[in-house]
């Protein structure tokens, strides 16, 4: 009878770890979630919307879910409508570092982004807050000059 002998050749290659990213998955929710600002042109305004996002998926590094801004207050009083849509393109690092923009359901008016213009928001989360923020801006074609928003997401993960 003949035994194979089984030995640890010497090609053998230690297994590289894969990286754990952080999780982020759960809802992240806020009274004032998203504040808008309209930096330029001066005394535009802006608006606080309560809210919250929810990242239901999760690979890896890149997350994806859903988010609900409940009517927003603008500076001036005025009150808008329930906005809601998907979370897309999300991303986060090792550092805790994300990535991310929102898809509206409905799409968009008339405005455009100008050139060079981005609606991703950047940030962190750190512990069970999320924070973010997007600057951009939009031509509306009214004649004036384009508008700069500046946003900025918190939310406390629940």
């Amino acid at each position: 009878m003949v035994l194979g002998a089984v030995g640890c050749g010497g090609n053998s290659t230690p297994a590289i770890p894969l990286p754990v990213y952080p999780t982020v998955l759960g809802t992240y929710s806020s009274p004032q979630f998203l504040v808008t600002e309209i930096t330029f042109p001066p005394g535009s305004g802006g608006s606080t919307c309560p809210g919250s996002m929810t990242i239901s998926v999760q690979t890896g590094d890149r997350f994806s879910g859903s988010f609900i801004l409940q009517p927003c207050v603008t500076t001036s009083g005025d009150v808008g409508a329930i906005s809601s849509g998907t979370v897309v393109d999300g991303a986060i690092r090792l550092d805790g570092g994300v990535s991310f923009s929102f898809q509206f359901q409905g799409g968009g008016g008339a405005c455009r982004l100008t050139a060079g213009s981005s609606t991703i928001f950047t940030g962190t989360i750190v512990g069970n807050v999320l924070q973010a923020s997007q600057q951009f801006i939009l031509d509306c074609g009214s004649g004036g000059p384009p508008a700069t928003f500046v946003r900025r997401i918190q939310g406390t993960r629940s």
